[in-house]
């Protein structure tokens, strides 16, 4: 990042726009190449660059114009993207620190996308002979990358790969890659369009593991062993052809070790990274038969390459240098990017405007030392070819054959002599027919009829056991059912039941109006359900205004009928659906999958009102409640249907009392009800709420067995609602206790690690006190488990999704010991904020609670801030002065659990049951 920093900063001192960043040479015959090339294993490219750029200047192709002349500056940049920045800085530093004319480079993709970044910065043309990655067709995002092959997806080395493997007839592979860019891109675009069906043959992955390289860049023994260990043996299900993804450095790393643990007849085939880039001779080990299979770019041999070829022998025999039979892999495109980006050059009419040179060097055609040279609009290598090689002896040692030639169309293969030119693993040459992509069977196998009736049996045995379990178990059921919701009733505190349909009282605008005169009223609006899937950022530009349904959080809709097809799937209770083809969205975790390569993008649902309304309300049934005492007026009241389940906190001595629902009979009603409550209501102070609040304790009774049972589903065993196991002993339940924590104690040391990670240094803690008030923990409980019943993942999972440990809410000394006695309440919490609704807030960050806008000093200036659990739920984007989040589920009208700041990346949180939160500690501090 420093380094980026300061590349950027020097830019800036060399001009101020991008066409004066660029290189102004003061002779303007010069022209100034940077070979950034990875010399450490392509060890011919100091010797290629020299030979190319003399015969530039002597004449050569006709590149140059009387008096120019074509210089270069060669810098290693191994296979790494940091060398490859660093190289580049440093040529620049060297050149008067002004960039050069044109890059020739880099060798692997890694590095290429770092150089195109920061070279792009300044319009720097750049030409890589050899990276294949995908992500550099993008020419949005590398305008200056331009490269002399094809990207390794099906326009290029995956459709020659395919060809290859097709040709030999092979359906089903296994996949081998290490964990680098490279890598896992070619595995990526090679799942991509190998995987499903292709009318006449079905690609199928057997199996796929990643190997892990090292802090110095080299292969993991043990990562080998492990995965080569688990590649599956049964011939049936696995696959004797696999495809190795690595680098050549790695790759032959790894087939020593395949060659000792795997079958002989395994058949490896290899990408041109590594095949026919090595001497199989020259590893210390050799393979035990010949049989590995790859490809390179086209190897070009007619007149051209062999002019370039006696010239580059000459000078060296000249200089002492090993005189090379034939030009490695990508040293023929090395030439020809050289002759390429030199003419571009010299063609434009401003050298210096290195987007003119762009479009000129993707307007070539000539025929070069690696055969037809020409460009797509992205710059990339057009209608590639590629030579197909095979590990043969030759009597005394192991080389790599030229077997073929393959296009990128999955049919395009041509093998020069036929399969029996070909040699396999394990099984020899001259084969009349190629091996199966199988291994052959097992030499014993039970017969068919012995697997079914083996599996007959076992049937009839697990239904046997099953019909003399559920026999049993009904027996017990209705002993165990009973004394299950009598423990249940016992280790709840102060619960109650809702008798009837309760609504509070208000004061109406025209004055005292007698309520419940009777007729219907229809409140909460139907609402229509819209799919949607979450788009990366820098891809939004791509998609039309009329999909886009959030630009903020890059939210896309699916098209209407596919809308509708997941919505019936969801609401069928189905737990997957396939929206398009190659994918599928899981309802559980909520995300689209992409089969081939396992991608994941987050997908929601959103209902938005359609203009019609629910069920009406019968007001006949609907008890209206007496005038509340005045020292109440402004403290929240109760909805009740009856059935609900009421924990009471606190109790007046008149037919008054404070408490939260542990379960909701009908939501939605009580919803419909608070609306029929506040129709014309004269003030803001009242407070109508579905969840906790005062209520008439003459509108409930004591709860009986049979009242609990719906509470009894939700919650199972009793014991869950049992105090935490590290509280202190609870004297009385219905009154809270504060217990303090002693520096030093590793509870406290866990607080105040959370509290202080993000606030300012000098942030003093004064006291820290665990909170223990186990009515309202056992509201909490059932609250959250309420939440987690929903989901279709099991328990773990659902509790590590909906649930937050550590958000923070600042208040003030007297809102505080409300909270702690009662609870949080909406008419006391969440004053200060409303944005995201009119809810209790909590932050993710301690820093944002801190305010004091928030957690307001006393007179001591002391602070005071809760760190809460919270259970959070399924959330939705929050809207300014809402009293409920929007409708999550159209078929049961229920709402989402909370609102936050971003669903991408929230911070805030705002939930409107007071229940949702539990207040564990209670931290006193003072801001510096």
């Amino acid at each position: 990042m420093k380094l980026l920093t300061g590349f950027l900063v020097m830019s800036l001192v060399v001009g101020s726009t991008s066409q004066g960043l660029y290189f102004d040479n003061e002779d303007q015959t010069v022209i100034k190449l940077a070979g950034l090339f990875d010399t450490s294993n392509y060890v011919w490219g100091p010797d290629v660059f020299a030979v190319t750029v003399q015969l530039i200047n002597q004449g050569w192709w006709d590149v140059l114009n009387p008096g120019d002349r074509l210089e270069y500056d060669l810098r290693n940049t191994a296979c790494d993207e940091t060398t490859a920045v660093r190289s580049y800085w440093g040529l620049r530093s060297a050149n008067g620190n002004k960039p050069m004319h044109g890059i020739i480079g880099a060798r692997c993709s890694g590095a290429s996308i770092s150089l195109a970044r920061v070279a792009g910065l300044e319009a720097v043309p750049q030409l890589s002979p050899a990276s294949t990655s995908s992500l550099l067709s993008n020419k949005y995002e590398f305008p200056s990358f331009s490269r002399m092959v094809a990207p390794n997806n099906e326009r290029g080395e995956v459709g020659a790969l395919i060809a290859m493997m097709r040709v030999f007839g092979w359906e089903r592979i296994g996949i081998l890659a290490t964990d680098t860019q490279y890598a896992k891109d070619l595995v990526n675009d090679l799942r991509s369009s190998w995987v499903g069906d292709h009318d006449d043959w079905l690609g199928q992955v057997a199996f796929s593991d990643v190997i892990r390289l090292t802090q110095d860049g080299l292969v993991d023994g043990d990562s080998v062993l492990q995965v080569l260990e688990n590649i599956p043996t049964d011939p049936s299900i696995t696959s004797r052809v696999i495809f190795l993804a690595a680098h050549q450095e790695h790759a032959f790393a790894i087939l020593k070790e395949a060659n000792i643990l795997l079958n002989p007849e395994t058949i490896f085939v290899g990408p041109s990274s590594w095949a026919p880039r090595d001497d199989v001779n020259n590893h210390g080990w050799l393979p035990r038969t010949p049989g590995y299979l790859g490809l390179a770019p086209f190897r070009n041999r007619d007149q051209v390459y062999e002019d370039f070829m006696n010239e580059l022998q000459k000078y060296q025999r000249e200089n002492g240098k090993e005189i090379l039979d034939e030009l490695p892999t990508f040293a023929a495109e090395t030439v020809d990017a050289i002759r390429a980006m030199a003419y571009a050059i010299v063609m434009s009419d401003d050298r210096s405007d290195g987007d003119a040179v762009v479009r000129i060097l993707r307007e070539l055609v000539f025929d070069g030392v690696s055969g037809k040279v020409a460009f797509t609009a992205e710059g990339d290598r057009k209608d590639p070819k590629y030579s197909l090689f095979n590990v043969q002896h030759d009597g005394s040692k192991f080389v790599w054959k030229d077997i073929g030639v393959a296009g990128t169309n999955f049919s395009s293969a041509n093998l020069d002599k036929g399969f029996q030119d070909v040699c396999f693993a394990g099984m020899g040459c001259g084969l009349a027919l190629p091996p199966d992509d199988t291994y052959p069977p097992l030499p014993y196998e039970m017969p068919i009829w012995a697997i079914f009736l083996i599996l007959f049996l076992i049937a009839v045995l697990v239904a046997l056991l099953f019909m003399t379990a559920k026999y049993y178990r009904s027996r017990r059921s209705k002993r165990n059912i009973k004394a299950e919701l009598n423990a249940l009733r016992d280790s709840v505190v102060g619960m109650r039941t809702a008798t009837c349909q309760f609504v509070p009282k208000v004061v109406r605008k025209g004055g005292d109006v007698e309520q419940g005169m009777g007729g219907t009223v229809s409140a909460a609006p139907i609402q229509t359900p819209k799919w949607m899937w979450q788009e990366t950022s820098y891809a939004m530009s791509q998609h039309a205004p009329d999909t886009i349904y959030d630009a903020n959080d890059c939210w896309i809709l699916y098209a209407g009928k596919c809308s509708k097809k997941i919505e019936a799937a969801y609401t069928k209770g189905s737990k997957d659906y396939s929206p398009l083809p190659g994918y599928v969205i899981d309802f559980a975790s909520m995300e689209q999958i992409k089969n081939s390569t396992g991608y994941k993008r987050r997908v929601q649902r959103v209902l938005e009102a359609d203009g019609g309304t629910s069920k009406a309300i019968d007001l006949h049934a609907i008890e209206f409640g007496e005038e509340f005492p005045a020292e109440l007026h402004g403290e929240p009241r109760m909805i009740l249907c009856e059935g609900d389940i009421i924990q009471i906190s606190k109790q007046r001595e008149d037919d008054f009392a404070f408490g939260r629902k542990l379960h909701q009979t009908d939501e939605a009603m009580a919803r419909q009800l608070v609306a029929v409550a506040l129709n014309g209501a004269s003030s803001d102070d009242d407070i109508i709420t579905t969840d906790s609040g005062w209520f008439m304790m003459s509108k409930t009774k004591i709860c009986s067995s049979d009242d609990l049972a719906p509470l009894q589903q939700t919650v199972g065993d009793s014991s869950a609602l049992d105090a935490p196991s590290h509280w202190d002993k609870t004297s009385d339940p219905s009154v809270v206790q504060k217990h303090q924590l002693l520096p030093g104690d590793h509870e406290r040391m866990e607080v105040e690690a959370a509290f202080l990670s993000t606030l300012s240094p000098g942030t003093k803690i004064e006291r820290v006190e665990r909170v223990q008030h186990l009515a309202m923990w056992q509201s909490y409980a059932i609250k959250r488990q309420t939440i987690c019943n929903r989901a279709t993942c099991e328990p773990k999972r659902a509790l590590e999704r909906f649930e937050r440990k550590w958000l923070f809410h600042g208040t003030n000394k007297e809102v505080m010991d409300k909270i702690l006695q009662q609870g949080f309440n909406r008419s006391f919490c969440g004053k200060n904020a409303t944005l995201y609704g009119k809810g209790v807030y909590f932050a993710r960050d301690a820093s944002y609670s801190a305010q004091k806008t928030y957690a307001v000093p006393d007179r001591q200036g002391k602070q005071y801030m809760m760190a809460c659990r919270v259970v959070v739920g399924e959330y939705c984007y929050g809207k300014t002065n809402v009293l409920t989040p929007d409708v999550r589920d159209r078929k049961t009208m229920q709402l989402y659990d909370s609102t936050v700041d971003s669903t991408l990346d929230p911070s805030i949180h705002v939930i409107f049951h007071d229940a949702q939160a539990y207040p564990e500690y209670l931290i006193s501090f003072k801001s510096p």
